[in-house]
């Protein structure tokens, strides 16, 4: 998957965050078979918030780099109440620090 799209003149554009997570979303939801619509959208998005963390827990372990007291609020946030919006506030705190790999 890129992050990049590109524009009417052929050049290349960041892709927005919301779009990239609610891709990532809609392909975990599609993986996970028939279930009530709501209770599948949750379960799609802690999907993806558990496969962020595994990601994001294996690059620190790489690199040493220290957990994020930033990307433990946004988490903290997602568990307590999981939503798109706050999966996103994920993605973003672990892009602000490096550790987005897509």
């Amino acid at each position: 998957m890129t992050k990049t799209s590109k524009s009417s003149d052929g050049a290349s554009l960041p892709r927005p965050l919301i779009e990239r997570v609610r891709e990532r979303v809609d392909q975990a939801a599609a993986t996970q078979g028939s279930t009530g619509r709501r209770q599948g959208d949750v379960r799609a998005l802690r999907r993806v918030f558990r496969e962020m963390g595994r990601s994001q827990r294996t690059t620190r372990r790489q690199t040493g780099q220290a957990p994020s007291p930033v990307v433990r609020e946004a988490a903290q946030a997602f568990r307590e109440a999981p939503s798109l919006s706050a999966l996103v506030l994920v993605a973003a705190s672990l892009d602000e620090v490096g550790l987005l790999t897509w």
